[in-house]
């Protein structure tokens, strides 16, 4: 049987020394210290289908409390490689399959031509359809956005973990914020400050 977690009332009288920190007091921390993206698309965004992702990804963002305003240039990269997997699936959906049937004339006789080398008939191929490559590509890179972002339960968990035991440490109040000039220096233990978002 493992250990009962402390009262918090108890907790908040003892501390938390270890590396993971009060996720409580992450929290709090967080929600009071973060700024907001804007939900206005920036101007590289182009298309409709990727601002309608912006404001969709944004909103979201948003409620995590993570964010700043400085990210909705990453965000925007997100919602177009979004905007461009759906178009690169909707082809797929038209075309009715990921793969489609052609024919190979290599030393066979091609229609029209009188000049070909042998009278064999065309060998048939089946090929992959250029937006499967583009959709695995496109997926991909969103997956990769957003691990950035900590959109995954995982790396919205590490990010957690690192920012409980940075506060802890006194490192800074919130993911991403750098402690005050006076605070550069090493700390007591020898231990560097670290900048979360480097």
């Amino acid at each position: 049987m493992g250990r009962r977690r402390q009262p918090a009332e108890i907790q908040a009288q003892r501390g938390n020394p270890g590396k993971r920190g009060n996720p409580d007091k992450i929290a709090e921390t967080v929600r009071q210290s973060s700024r907001e993206v804007p939900l206005e698309p920036p101007a590289i965004i182009v298309s409709e289908r990727a601002a309608a992702y912006y404001k969709t990804v944004a909103s979201m963002l948003n409620a995590y409390a993570f964010v700043r305003s400085s990210d909705q240039y990453i965000v925007a990269l997100l919602a177009e490689a979004l905007a461009d997997f759906e178009t690169a699936s909707r082809e797929l959906e038209e075309f009715g399959g990921h793969t489609y049937e052609a024919e190979s004339y290599v030393n066979a006789r091609e229609p029209g031509k009188d000049d070909a080398s042998s009278d064999a008939p065309a060998s048939r191929l089946i090929r992959t359809h250029p937006a499967v490559n583009n959709k695995n590509r496109f997926s991909k890179r969103v997956e990769d956005l957003c691990k950035q972002l900590a959109m995954t339960p995982g790396d919205r968990y590490a990010l957690l973990e690192r920012a409980a035991g940075a506060i802890d440490r006194g490192a800074g109040s919130v993911p991403g914020s750098r402690p005050p000039a006076s605070d550069d220096a090493p700390s007591p233990t020898g231990h560097k400050r670290p900048d979360l978002f480097q």
